[in-house]
């Protein structure tokens, strides 16, 4: 009994100190057990953080903005410089059998979607619904318009050979100048969307005429509506 007793004893002793041990020797770092740190002052770094995008930022394009009031010449320099990149202009007799079958095919596209098509020689012109296409003060696209541009755009990706001219327009509501600036936004509202669905961006030029143009008096709701319009003017690339 009394060899057992001093067993039992050297064996406790002996576990008390293999626990001693463990509390007393130091901490080993491991993947999960984070080292410790100290407070610092330096600022953390933001440089790889993403910022979102301003969705009401449009980017920007690469497009000719003519000045309305030298129009003519502007957009035949223009024009020309489309012969000079293209080296492929459209001579004699085929300019107007190009334009021929393009405003037969906007003809059979735009049948009934309000869109007014006018030829003038060899010149096509689209005028689109002022009421449907913006809200006052505004120059972003109404959703049912996408779908009623849609078919020019395609006829344009067809027909490449003719330079695309857009006119903005706007009521008489508001300051002269910024009524100028918001014309010039609406035609390259026009224009940001030709180009998504494959438009060449240097075959398109914008104008904004602001106020000076209306067609429609402006002394109504309804006048007013119809002023706010963009057009496009279909124009062959000649040699």
């Amino acid at each position: 009994m009394a060899v057992l007793r001093t067993m039992q004893g050297v064996l406790v002793f002996s576990m008390s100190l293999g626990l001693s041990a463990c509390f007393l020797q130091p901490a080993t770092k491991t993947d999960e057990t984070p080292p410790a740190t100290k407070p610092t002052t330096q600022a953390v770094s933001t440089s790889k953080v993403r910022r979102p995008a301003r969705s009401q930022d449009p980017r920007p394009l690469s497009v000719a903005v003519l000045d309305p009031q030298n129009l003519v010449e502007a957009r035949s320099r223009h024009r020309q410089s489309l012969v000079t990149a293209d080296n492929d202009a459209l001579v004699g007799g085929d300019v107007g059998y190009y334009m021929d079958i393009q405003e037969a095919r906007l003809l059979q596209l735009l049948a009934n979607g309000g869109i007014t098509i006018k030829r003038e020689g060899n010149n096509i012109t689209l005028s689109v619904p002022g009421g449907s296409m913006f809200g006052s003060n505004s120059f972003f696209l109404r959703s049912n318009m996408k779908q009623l541009l849609a078919p020019i755009a395609d006829v344009l990706v067809e027909y490449e050979k003719t330079q695309v001219a857009i006119y903005g327009h706007t009521d008489d509501v508001g300051e002269e100048n910024y009524n100028q600036q918001l014309s010039e936004k609406r035609a390259m509202s026009v224009a940001r969307f030709l180009v998504d669905a494959g438009v060449t961006q240097r075959r398109i030029a914008v104008v904004g005429y602001g106020e000076l143009q209306p067609i429609a008096t402006n002394t109504t709701l309804e006048g007013r509506k119809t002023n706010r319009r963009v057009e496009l003017q279909l124009v062959p690339v000649t040699q």
